[in-house]
């Protein structure tokens, strides 16, 4: 159970926090299953394993008898339905024909709730909710099914929460029909001549399109030998880079990865892991907290739903309080936090009662601090953004005034109530940690910060997913790119997955599958844009390239491999297939020397140059080192190694190599000297 209210009142401005929905918008109550069944006199049964047959009736009113031999053949073919009414408890067989009038009704109640929400963020959207209108009209025309109207309301449920807008609502609705079926629909809008009608249509399709192809990239989790370091963030960055920057398709992608796997109740290892390992830290990285806590417990209930429903009920008798009464006392928490800090300039307020996953996620990396769930102390939380920061001590009268009457005392055992400083990249940052504990001995754990501390924490280097991951598999990101991500992202969905692919755009990432292991493994490599297949080679064929005999080419969406020109340039989404000869030392000097000047990339053209021969590499080394300590002393520089080592890990190459490409020539001394002046920067260089 995860609340948040965002606050503001200002324009958006590369520095708020996206409005999110808040429970002030009004919804109707679902229809009830119990009335529709009184309604349709569709008969139930409550017990299925006592009973010998079933009364029903159909939309004719025309009385069936259904064996209970039957039943089962009758629901692998779907002709009847089990249905769970959460009000009286009661389970009920339902016919298709009623099965598909009730999920058509539950679709409009829960499509009209969303609606609510969508329009409430985006009241200026009057041309996209037409759009809506009318994908919504094609989808109820045909494709009606109950199992695709599940599907869609699930994913327009999750969106409005996601802070989605009715663009991003319209190709969702017809994210699974035919693109001739979309146009048809359509024709009649497009020949109107209003160019912000036709702009919004393109969106729509544009994003669908998009969708297609990231939706046929299938993650294949790391399962033999030590995961490579930036196997994850190369695979994020890869799917932004296709995506195009576009937030919509990206969006439209988890829900669709999430919808499916509810539906499915089951799933494989593997669709477990990409789950919790790329989607739902995907889905964090742009600040979809919630959205990637449940995909997570939703992997965990469903690869492991003794654990999870074990965890649950100890969860619940740490607390000594159920969900629900935990929902009711953290929703007095969190009017009394927005009374307490709108003085304060309000950003955000925040409560949850802890997750089966996230308690099980915390016992193992700190299995001796929290040897089970009962030791958690963290099981209630609450967080408040300020504009700026409050001192220890108001921070810790507010969460005094926010639990109001519950409060016995502050819990100061174990640090548990501090100011926690934090150094990142020069700058220092700090976050009240304040414990509570309660009349009823439960305790519960508040946190404040100023927006800018939460951003980092959210989105920067210290960001959550980033910590999960370093944690469970020993991951590593590029800290950098967060921060300089950070600073132009402003808590908008759309905008920061915009930003973030405008701040990877010097880089081309592109797919190979990794021979090392016995599992077919799928990585990511990332090179400089512009670069050519043979400067992948060397880091798919681990620096031997004496039996390379061209690569073939296909997009990871796509099924067929082609051969590839040499000096065809590479894009983002490339699966490349690395042809090799039986025999090395397959290419000639002439041919060597020809791809030399074909490539960009040092490395490729020193082993180019070199063909693996050491003699040759260890005389000019020998060359190399000595004109960069003479040219370093002409200059007054010092001959400073680290950064010579540096340098060289920028360019996949040990610091002997990089003399040897230095005395023949392949890096100027222009670029040794850069790097042993005391401005040198090492920022965003390091490949991965």
């Amino acid at each position: 159970m995860t609340k948040s209210v965002v606050f503001s009142n200002a324009a958006p401005r590369p520095t708020t926090i996206r409005r999110l929905p808040t429970r002030q918008v009004r919804v109707p109550a679902p229809p009830s299953l119990s009335d529709f069944i009184r309604d349709t006199r569709i008969c139930f049964a409550s017990h299925l394993q006592i009973v010998e047959a079933v009364e029903a009736r159909g939309s004719d009113n025309k009385r069936l008898m259904l064996k209970r031999s039957e039943l089962p053949q009758l629901f692998a073919n779907e002709e009847i339905h089990l249905a769970f009414d959460k009000e009286t408890k009661e389970e009920y067989i339902v016919l298709r024909e009623a099965f598909e009038e009730y999920k058509l009704q539950i679709y409009h109640h829960e499509s009209l709730s969303a609606l609510r929400i969508i329009e409430a963020n985006h009241p200026e959207q009057t041309l996209g909710k037409e759009l809506f209108k009318k994908a919504e009209e094609l989808v109820l025309k045909v494709h009606r099914s109950g199992s695709n109207l599940r599907h869609l309301s699930f994913m327009l449920k999750e969106a409005a929460d996601a802070g989605a807008d009715f663009i991003t609502a319209a190709a969702i609705m017809v994210h699974n029909l035919e693109d001739t079926q979309i146009r048809t629909n359509f024709l009649a809008v497009r020949k109107a001549k209003n160019p912000d009608l036709k702009t919004a249509i393109d969106e729509i399709l544009k994003i669908k399109r998009i969708f297609c192809r990231l939706d046929e990239i299938d993650y294949l989790p790391h399962t033999e030998g030590k995961m490579p370091r930036h196997y994850i963030q190369n695979f994020m960055d890869a799917m932004i880079k296709i995506a195009e920057g576009n937030g919509g398709a990206l969006l439209l992608l988890l829900l669709h990865r999430f919808s499916s796997f509810m539906r499915k109740q089951e799933a494989s290892p593997q669709t477990v892991r990409s789950v919790i390992e790329l989607y739902a830290p995907l889905a964090e990285r742009f600040g979809q907290i919630e959205l990637g806590e449940k995909l997570r417990n939703e992997a965990f209930r469903i690869e492991n739903p003794e654990k999870y429903h074990q965890i649950e009920q100890e969860l619940v008798q740490t607390a000594k309080m159920t969900r629900e009464e935990a929902g009711l006392f953290l929703d007095e928490v969190e009017e009394n936090l927005i009374k307490s800090l709108k003085a304060h300039g309000l950003v955000q307020v925040k409560t949850r009662f802890k997750k089966p996953w996230e308690s099980y996620h915390k016992t193992q990396c700190r299995a001796e601090e929290y040897p089970d769930i009962f030791f958690l102390e963290d099981i209630l939380g609450g967080r408040g953004v300020t504009e700026k920061a409050l001192s220890l001590e108001a921070a810790m009268e507010i969460a005094k005034l926010a639990v109001g009457d519950n409060f016995i005392d502050f819990n100061y055992d174990n640090n548990q109530t501090e100011t926690k400083v934090y150094k990142i990249g020069g700058e220092t940052y700090k976050a009240h940690h304040i414990s509570v504990i309660l009349r009823d001995g439960n305790k519960m754990e508040f946190q404040f910060m100023d927006k800018n501390t939460h951003e980092v924490f959210e989105r920067g280097p210290r960001a959550h997913f980033k910590h999960k991951l370093e944690q469970i598999l020993g991951q590593e990101f590029d800290e950098e790119m967060l921060e300089q991500c950070r600073k132009k992202m402003n808590g908008d969905f759309n905008h920061d997955v915009k930003m973030v692919y405008e701040e990877l755009k010097p880089w081309t990432y592109v797919f190979f599958h990794d021979t090392r292991f016995k599992e077919k493994i799928l990585r990511v490599i990332r090179r400089m844009s512009g670069s050519l297949p043979l400067d992948v080679v060397p880091l798919i064929s681990g620096k031997d390239i004496s039996a390379y005999a061209g690569v073939r080419i296909k997009k990871i969406w796509e099924t067929r491999l082609n051969p590839t020109r040499e000096d065809r340039i590479l894009e983002d989404g490339d699966f490349l297939e690395l042809k090799t000869f039986s025999v090395k030392n397959y290419l000639t000097r002439p041919e060597r020397a020809r791809l030399s000047a074909l490539v960009k990339h040092a490395l490729t053209k020193f082993l180019l140059y070199f063909n693996n021969d050491d003699s040759e590499i260890e005389k000019a080394a020998q060359k190399g080192e000595s004109e960069i300590y003479t040219a370093a002393r002409q200059q007054g520089l010092r001959f400073n190694r680290r950064a010579l080592e540096y340098l060289a890990f920028t360019k996949r190459m040990n610091l002997a190599e990089l003399f040897a490409a230095v005395g023949v020539k392949i890096v100027p001394l222009k670029e040794i000297l850069q790097a042993l002046a005391p401005t040198f920067s090492s920022s965003g260089l390091a490949p991965k």
